[in-house]
């Protein structure tokens, strides 16, 4: 029997993209059958009750995701478990990771973005080549992060695409309020300013509506003038998630880059419309079910989400197909391709 080593130290209370992908696909794994025995490696600052459930080994390491013991300690951890692969839900693996790995490289925003981080550069640039030559695979979550990684440099033998899946119903028994949901991490790339360009249009036009935004914790500029119609929560705990975005009348996804677009994708599994830029993954994963329109075009969007907000057919519409569109793109199908990457790295 083939033992992995998941790493779910990226799991925790906050919960953004990187952190669902692990704990979503390591959680679906545990649902399949074969021949695979998974310890996880979390840290033991994250309650128990966050990771995912399951009857598997848990592997105690209190070593900070992308920091120096990622490279001093967690090499000997790794060598001592006595595992046949290791895999990392991150770009990040020891350089002197002792057994064969497999990692995930998302996206490469952190590299292109024209504000990107000397260290991300070097990083990305001086050590990743390296890396990937020494992994078994190096997966990625979209067919666009795919061609991106291919322009980048990375071989096509070695790239293989895990989409995201969603684990998310609509909840139960809920009222639509008037609310327009952004979710966000502030980043340039999410474009969040159009949001607040967006909101300074149609909040006076539409008395009752408000606006939501995930991920911030302090109204940026251009959110002045406003007044109290938005609310702002720097998280979201995974229980709620259903209820916020099935509350919600329409979720806006107006960014510039994305690696895949979980908001996407989870609002549309919750029954709610989403409106995506015509960027980068958005339109891969939304497909027909949502209109895809330029992130700088502020008249379309207000258009587009104005149309939701007074032709219920329409939205209805969006809600239907966003449903039927979802329910093909679950963490049970990511693991199940994942399973197989495994299973034919692995010979077993």
């Amino acid at each position: 029997m083939t033992h992995v080593l998941f790493d779910l130290r990226v799991v925790g209370p906050r919960w953004h993209g990187i952190s669902r992908h692990a704990a979503q696909l390591f959680a679906a794994l545990q649902r399949r059958s074969f021949n695979v025995r998974f310890t996880a490696i979390a840290r033991p600052s994250c309650p128990r009750a966050l990771l995912p459930p399951g009857d598997y080994e848990v592997l105690p390491a209190e070593i900070r995701p992308y920091g120096l013991g990622e490279q001093t300690l967690l090499p000997a951890m790794l060598g001592r478990a006595n595992a046949d692969l290791y895999y990392s839900p991150t770009y990040v693996v020891p350089f002197a990771c002792p057994i064969p790995f497999v990692f995930t490289v998302h996206d490469l925003i952190d590299v292109q973005a024209p504000n990107a981080k000397l260290k991300h550069r070097l990083y990305f640039r001086r050590i990743l080549p390296s890396l990937v030559d020494r992994a078994r695979a190096v997966v990625t979550v979209s067919e666009f992060s795919r061609r991106t990684l291919l322009d980048f440099g990375l071989p096509a033998r070695k790239v293989v695409v895990v989409p995201n899946g969603h684990a998310l119903n609509p909840f139960p028994n809920a009222v639509r309020l008037p609310r327009l949901l952004h979710m966000t991490n502030g980043r340039p790339h999410k474009n969040t300013s159009l949001v607040f360009r967006l909101a300074h249009r149609l909040l006076p036009r539409f008395p009752e509506l408000r606006l939501l935004c995930v991920g911030l914790s302090a109204l940026p500029p251009e959110g002045r003038g406003l007044g109290d119609r938005v609310d702002l929560r720097p998280v979201v705990d995974p229980g709620e998630l259903a209820r916020v975005y099935s509350e919600s009348v329409a979720t806006l996804v107006p960014s510039y880059a994305e690696g895949f677009g979980l908001p996407a994708l989870e609002s549309m599994a919750c029954g709610t419309p989403v409106v995506v830029s015509n960027r980068a993954s958005l339109p891969e994963v939304v497909g027909d079910a949502a209109p895809a329109l330029d992130p700088d075009d502020l008249d379309a969007w207000e258009r587009t989400v104005s149309r939701i907000l007074t032709d219920n057919a329409f939205a209805a519409d969006l809600a239907s197909r966003g449903l039927a569109r979802a329910q093909t793109m679950t963490w049970d199908r990511s693991a199940a391709i994942w399973a197989d990457v495994v299973t034919r790295i692995c010979g077993r």
